[in-house]
């Protein structure tokens, strides 16, 4: 393996996890940019294969569980996070640890993308005045300006030129909605809330963000935690919604 790799020890994801803000020890060991060599002197790794399972499990652990290690149990909290998620449109004014919030973004960015382009951008906003914004291009959606934090989701075309048409107009939007459903789902294995907003004047959107040409929002998520418990709403029967072209 050659090139750097994101070095961490289990323990700084408990750490990171256990702080709640996460950011020093998250500063430390996850985001801690290592040399294959280097990280297995510092932790103890004596075998290139032992350092693919330490990456493997720092790749996994924002999706699934960060505090147990990779095994059946931890794919339960994957579907447990599936089945718990609800669209919360009340937030506490409480504010969002920085620690909880890298781990969303950068599980976001763990998301595939055709051709592995990555054709998007996620904004981050915390000022009230721009979450008042987007509040109003979001055809009045209040809710939005009472979360702490508001990702932007938003589509890069020029990134997925390669693809013709199909990536400029299709692709990107793929990659977008994506990443932003990583997100919905790491934010739920951390207890906190979101709601996907799609109903929103894109030009406002672009207008408020100072969005480069050609850019498009694609999705907005509230970000924080729930000042209320949505119950579970119905889906679809599997036979309705399941076409099977044997």
């Amino acid at each position: 393996m050659n090139g750097e790799r994101f070095g961490a020890t289990q323990s700084a994801f408990d750490n990171a996890r256990s702080a709640g803000s996460g950011d020093p020890a998250y500063n430390r060991g996850i985001l801690r940019c290592c040399r294959p060599g280097a990280l297995t002197r510092r932790h103890g790794l004596h075998s290139e294969k032992h350092w693919a399972r330490l990456c493997l499990r720092i790749l996994a652990a924002p999706l699934l569980s960060l505090d147990r290690t990779l095994s059946g149990s931890r794919l339960m909290d994957l579907f447990k996070a599936i089945q718990s998620r609800r669209s919360v449109r009340a937030y506490e004014q409480r504010a969002l640890e920085p620690g909880k919030l890298r781990i969303v973004l950068e599980t976001a960015c763990q998301a595939p993308s055709a051709g592995n382009l990555q054709a998007y951008h996620i904004y981050v906003v915390k000022d009230e005045v721009l979450k008042r914004a987007l509040a109003v291009a979001a055809l009045g959606q209040e809710f939005l300006a009472s979360a702490p934090v508001v990702l932007v989701f938003c589509a890069v075309p020029a990134r997925s030129v390669k693809y013709g048409e199909r990536g400029a107009s299709l692709y990107c939007v793929q990659d977008a909605s994506i990443a932003a459903s990583y997100a919905q789902l790491a934010a739920t294995g951390l207890g906190l809330a979101t709601c996907w907003v799609g109903a929103f004047d894109e030009t406002a959107v672009c207008r408020a963000l100072h969005l480069a040409t050609g850019e498009r929002p694609v999705a907005m998520l509230p970000l924080g935690y729930a000042a209320e418990q949505p119950l579970p709403t119905p889906r679809r029967d599997i036979k309705d919604a399941v076409i099977d072209r044997q």
